[in-house]
């Protein structure tokens, strides 16, 4: 058993720990917190890099400043920043990785979750792979995350509005979720603008297809993100009939929404690109699903528990997120 999968171990039992005990949003369980993922980003890091990571170390000692770099500056060309400061790919790679905990940290802090959520985000097989691979799709993921908080919270349009854009400026595959957006706006229009802006990113999307990176994501099916998303949406909308206010209603829709955006991914670009997509789409499905286990079963501890293990499972089970702990 390698450090990295003991140390995965070590993180989802003290997740179980915090699922069954009050763990207040404060100065001390943040610290507590940071020290344990910081760790698990160490021992990641000097495990030695996988894959398209590997590529990204690569890249921290370069001077070129194509498009294909200045379109997402915040992952190439901070990082190349931070190279040059500290000398060490392991070093740059840690603060980024601190950097991304701490924004999944303040989002379920904003959408009032319990603590042990935080681990669900960590320990969900796209995080894994994210940290091991797909790193500026995961960074996107986590600005997508504080920002979906923030309209939770109904923060200041213009300053969410400037984490979507880091999001986008992390990987630019970030702006085909701005429709989810509307689930949390207040506008008498929201399922009106829903609607137009899912329909416009539907049908240009064949148009970018040609634009993205086609880096290899896994042996895992497009199929099965598919399955799992359809899934999601099933379990969330059948948990809600009884309660199916506004924003369960756009929640609902906004799955649809991913689920369509997969498939159309999955028709008009590469393999690769399509299961980036259906990913991040099955990360974002885990705020509705994580509202529907906090809202709806009881006894509550037995239900995180629950949620805890299926969603930690996929990670042991898919060898494309397993392989990353074993190496």
């Amino acid at each position: 058993m390698t450090s990295e999968l003991l140390y995965y171990l070590l993180i989802y039992t003290i997740g179980i720990l915090f699922s069954i005990t009050y763990i207040q949003y404060d100065l001390r369980s943040f610290l507590f917190y940071l020290l344990i993922v910081t760790i698990f980003s160490i021992i990641t890091r000097y495990s030695g890099f996988d894959k398209d990571m590997i590529n990204y170390a690569d890249r921290l000692s370069s001077t070129s400043l194509s498009f294909y770099y200045l379109r997402e500056p915040f992952i190439w060309l901070l990082s190349r920043g931070l190279f040059r400061l500290l000398g060490s790919a392991e070093t740059t790679f840690i603060l980024f990785d601190i950097f991304s905990f701490i924004l999944i940290y303040k989002s379920m802090k904003n959408f009032n979750f319990p603590f042990y959520t935080i681990f669900i985000f960590i320990l969900f097989f796209t995080s894994i792979l994210g940290l091991n691979n797909i790193y500026r799709q995961y960074m996107a993921f986590c600005f997508i995350l504080y920002f979906l908080s923030l309209c939770y919270r109904g923060t200041n349009i213009v300053f969410s509005g400037i984490v979507f854009i880091f999001a986008v400026l992390s990987h630019n595959v970030a702006a085909l979720f701005a429709p989810v957006f509307f689930v949390y706006y207040k506008g008498s229009k929201r399922k009106l603008f829903f609607f137009i802006s899912s329909a416009v990113i539907l049908l240009l999307l064949p148009v970018a297809a040609a634009t993205k990176s086609d880096a290899e994501t896994g042996r895992v099916s497009i199929k099965l993100y598919l399955f799992i998303q359809i899934l999601f949406f099933l379990f969330f909308t059948f948990n809600k009939l009884r309660n199916f206010d506004k924003v369960s209603k756009l929640w609902s829709l906004a799955i649809c929404y991913m689920i369509a955006l997969t498939l159309v991914a999955d028709l008009f670009m590469g393999s690769a690109q399509s299961k980036r997509i259906g990913m991040l789409s099955l990360s974002i499905c885990l705020i509705p699903l994580i509202d529907v286990i906090e809202s709806k079963y009881k006894p509550t501890i037995f239900a995180r528990i629950l949620a805890l293990t299926i969603l930690t499972a996929p990670t042991l089970l898919f060898y494309s997120s397993r392989s990353f702990l074993l190496t």
